[in-house]
């Protein structure tokens, strides 16, 4: 890749997670995990900044990251928004209390 599609273009930090956004919108993710606010499919820690696989397919792109205490949002170039983690208070936004391991579907 191009060294200006390495930049940062965003971070944010939960309770013991932190996500950031690099600009050609490839997404990482580190810290606790015991919610699945990572969104690498599992509930292991990761100690050191892991790529997340996207739900996402096409032009579509990350390009803003935000955290809770134990759940990740990711807002997309197309103005959808997917979250992931703990849900037990609604906190996802999907009609549901589940936790989710990965983004179930984007709003918006």
């Amino acid at each position: 890749p191009q060294e200006s599609d390495s930049l940062l273009q965003d971070v944010a930090c939960g309770g013991h997670h932190a996500l950031a956004v690099l600009a050609d919108g490839s997404l990482y993710a580190w810290g606790r995990n015991e919610e699945g606010q990572l969104a690498v499919g599992s509930i292991e820690p990761h100690l050191l900044p892991s790529r997340v696989t996207t739900p996402w397919r096409g032009e579509e792109r990350a390009v803003q990251v935000a955290c809770g205490f134990s759940h990740s949002a990711f807002l997309t170039s197309r103005g959808r928004v997917y979250c992931c983690g703990q849900g037990d208070n609604g906190q996802l936004g999907i009609g549901s209390r589940a936790n989710y391991l990965v983004p179930p579907m984007g709003l918006g």
